[in-house]
């Protein structure tokens, strides 16, 4: 007599939440559960879950009509660009009507450079737009110039401290110095100079002041100037190794300076250079070296901004990096193509490369929404999870189906695909979920067919959409059948 025994089989379920951010480091099945193996416009700030980025909000002032050089500040109020041969300001970057102009005869440049000198009896904006030939410009509110001391360097690598402008010279191994109290003066002896940047590696690439310090980059080593005239000037070199890539690629935040060289971001406090950031390698391996002038960067908050050229000729990528906790740093994208950022009166504004717009960074508006320049332009986003594989998943094994807790708008759009292919960035899609009624939390039940998702060793998935989305995790149930344990 045959003996027939049920079929054993046994019942998981599996659990992801997205609340860590990107992990870019590594093979992406030894990612902790809560990270990410990419995303992009989804952020951190209703940690442990993750939702659409704030809106960018459009700023009324008209776009410019020649190309964009530059992008700067004066006294934290007034919003300067480069536009072609226009030196232009705006007293009201979110609301301005119109441009104001500075000057209308300007030889630009392909990078320039806004930098404020202030003295005990005047304020002064330097645009620094030379590349090698002209001399730079300066105005102080009322009246405009260029220089005329023919010590003044001619390039673009300007900053200000403690009452003297410094500037790298053309040379490219010398900073020079303006006479103490003057943004002119390049030449006064006894009083203005310079200092040899005798270890400096290859052609300077940026320079700042931070901590009290001039800090002078090239691709390759890093530099910082202690001292406050000839008398008690040191030049330390601080990294033979670390350099900036571009002059716009470093950018202080909460008192901490952070910079990208080619292996990766760094930040600085004093003493050594701390790689930081690891989990964004995916992206800095994918930036296109020979455009690296395009890359920017911009901070508010706890935030961080890198404008990155990611496999293209162009910024398509933000790197978003939140320090709240240095020790745990989270990382995020956003797709964008800005020429620079800059802070006024708090807030962050971004200069569309192909647009030549004013865009507000990270505002409190939170629809779903950014304004264009035609129209109001809804926000695309994605997620991909960590893989299933390994104990989770095997050949005798199916997911039966997939819960997927959300909240959003009443226009925002989801989509959950997946893909059985390890290195394949394509995906077949399992659901669309259209939230129409209703402004609570939301459980959205996907179950697959007899054909999907049956003895795979291997998936992940992807969470796409439009509109104003939070996401607080997903439920994978999966049932194995046979000799299970």
């Amino acid at each position: 007599m045959a003996l027939w025994n049920n079929l054993s089989y046994k019942q998981k379920y599996i659990v992801r939440e997205f609340g860590a951010g990107i992990n870019g480091y590594g093979d992406p099945v030894s990612l902790k559960p809560n990270e990410l193996v990419d995303s992009a416009n989804m952020c951190c700030e209703e940690y442990p879950s993750i939702v659409t980025r704030p809106d960018r909000v459009i700023s009324t002032l008209p776009e410019t009509t020649t190309p964009i050089y530059g992008i700067g500040a004066r006294n934290s109020s007034e919003l300067h660009v480069l536009a072609g041969p226009y030196w232009l300001y705006s007293t009201a970057p979110s609301t301005g009507v119109g441009w104001n102009t500075v000057s209308s005869s300007m030889a630009g440049s392909a990078d320039a450079t806004f930098v404020e000198f202030i003295t005990q009896v005047g304020r002064y904006t330097i645009c620094a737009h030379s590349t090698g030939v002209v001399y730079n410009s300066i105005w102080d509110g009322a009246t405009y110039s260029t220089y005329t001391d023919t010590n003044s360097p001619r390039s673009n690598l300007y900053t200000s401290h403690k009452y003297r402008v410094y500037g790298v010279a053309n040379d490219g191994r010398t900073l020079r110095y303006t006479k103490q109290a003057s943004p002119i003066d390049w030449t006064t002896a006894d009083d203005a100079g310079y200092v040899d940047l005798t270890n400096i590696n290859g052609k300077p690439t940026a320079i700042t002041t931070y901590s009290n310090h001039v800090i002078v980059w090239s691709q390759h080593t890093m530099h910082e100037l202690y001292g406050t005239n000839q008398d008690n000037y040191e030049l330390i070199d601080i990294s033979n190794e670390v350099g900036c890539v571009s002059n716009r690629a470093f950018v202080e935040c909460s008192g901490i300076l952070f910079w990208l060289d080619y292996g990766g971001i760094y930040m600085y406090t004093g003493g050594i250079p701390r790689l930081i950031g690891i989990k964004a390698k995916k992206y800095i391996d994918g930036i296109n070296w020979d455009v690296k002038n395009l890359i920017c960067s911009g901070a508010k908050n706890s935030k961080i901004f890198f404008n990155i050229p990611y496999g293209s000729t162009a910024n398509n990528r933000v790197i978003v990096m939140d320090i709240k906790d240095t020790s745990k740093i989270m990382i995020y994208t956003e797709l964008a193509d800005f020429y620079n950022y800059q802070v006024i009166s708090e807030n962050l504004f971004a200069l569309g490369t192909t647009t030549r717009r004013i865009f507000e960074i990270e505002t409190t508006r939170r629809t779903g929404y950014d304004d264009s320049t035609a129209a109001t332009t809804i926000i695309p986003w994605y997620l991909e999870t960590k893989p299933l594989c390994g104990e989770e998943m095997n050949t005798e094994s199916a997911i039966r189906d997939i819960f997927i807790e959300h909240s959003g708008s009443t226009l925002g759009k989801m989509t959950l695909s997946y893909s059985t292919n390890t290195h394949s960035t394509s995906f077949t899609s399992l659901s669309t979920s259209f939230q129409t009624t209703g402004v609570g939390i939301y459980r959205h039940c996907v179950r697959p067919s007899l054909s999907q998702l049956q003895s795979l060793q291997y998936c992940r998935f992807k969470i796409s959409g439009e509109g104003r989305k939070t996401i607080n995790g997903m439920q994978a149930n999966t049932i194995s059948y046979g000799n299970v344990v």
